[in-house]
């Protein structure tokens, strides 16, 4: 999923952690972050750090791939819109 948005990063996030079947306590339990912080970053990302951003994907088994802005209306040739879980 391609995210350009601190709108879009919360809802990505929420939807990788509940894909894994995890709660906000147990991905908190895995990262070693507090559940108040999975939650602000589910709902307001705009402040976390990419090291918390990491240690979430990593829970979440997730890759980090940064690329090029594209102009608009151009697209990726191997777009990808959703993960298969």
């Amino acid at each position: 999923m391609y995210v350009s948005d601190p709108s879009a990063l919360a809802n990505w996030m929420r939807e990788a952690r509940q894909n894994s079947g995890l709660t906000q306590k147990q991905a908190s339990e895995l990262s070693g972050l507090r559940q108040a912080t999975i939650s602000k970053i589910e709902n307001d990302p705009a402040s976390c750090t990419i090291e918390t951003l990491l240690r979430l994907a990593r829970v979440y088994q997730l890759e980090l791939h940064l690329l090029p802005m594209l102009a608009k209306g151009e697209n990726y040739k191997h777009e990808i819109s959703k993960l298969d879980w």
